[in-house]
């Protein structure tokens, strides 16, 4: 889906880090953990030092992988973070915790509160506390096959007599400016019913919002 490859008949754009980032932190609201750090990972990979234009930074990514449960992974997550920037505070209360727990080391008391105090400003700020639990419901994963089918529209399980059903026309609903410009539609599933509609906004549109949605 990051490549842009929704179904095999439509293609959209690649998106991009800062996109990959935002479905992550989708998922995260949602408790999909599972899911979000695939997407924080996938937003890693697209990540581009050279976009002037990138709303996140690649500190912002780490953070939220360093949280994924593994604490060698966490430590060498955050070690990146610091080389970056050296005076990250909770990055550097975090190094200081990860290390404890590898080491079995007993944090001191000041240390722990400083431990303490950056996991609260970190679980106070939207884009940080990024902590995957990798729990899923018993019956997730089969629920999950069933919605990427669907999403994707396989075809492969409808019946002969189910696609000679679906259809496509030209939406207006009495609308005077659909009248003039009726929305191409396009029925892929019946059900649910699953509609696509085509060239509803163009590409250069979209680039034009999302230059506009940009804080200046």
């Amino acid at each position: 889906m990051a490549n842009g490859e929704i179904d095999l008949k439509f293609r959209s754009q690649k998106l991009t880090s800062d996109e990959c980032y935002h479905i992550g932190r989708v998922a995260y609201i949602n408790n999909d953990f599972y899911y979000a750090l695939m997407w924080m990972q996938e937003a890693l990979d697209r990540f581009d030092e050279k976009n002037k234009r990138a709303l996140i930074s690649r500190i912002d990514i780490l953070d939220h992988l360093s949280n994924e449960g593994n604490i060698e992974n966490a430590l060498a997550l955050t070690q990146e973070m610091l080389a970056i920037d050296p005076n990250h505070v909770p990055a550097k209360a975090n190094k200081v915790y990860y290390e404890s727990l590898i080491n079995g080391q007993t944090l001191s008391k000041d240390q722990k509160k400083d431990s303490l105090a950056s996991s609260e400003k970190i679980g106070s700020s939207s884009k940080k506390n990024f902590r995957v639990r990798k729990q899923r419901q018993n019956n997730y994963l089969e629920l999950s096959e069933v919605y990427k089918a669907l999403c994707r529209q396989n075809r492969a399980k409808l019946s002969h007599k189910r696609q000679a059903k679906l259809f496509c026309r030209y939406r207006h609903n009495n609308h005077p400016y659909l009248i003039l410009r009726p929305v191409k539609e396009e029925q892929l599933f019946d059900e649910p019913t699953i509609l696509l509609f085509h060239d509803v906004v163009s590409d250069t549109d979209i680039e034009q919002i999302k230059v506009l949605a940009t804080p200046q």
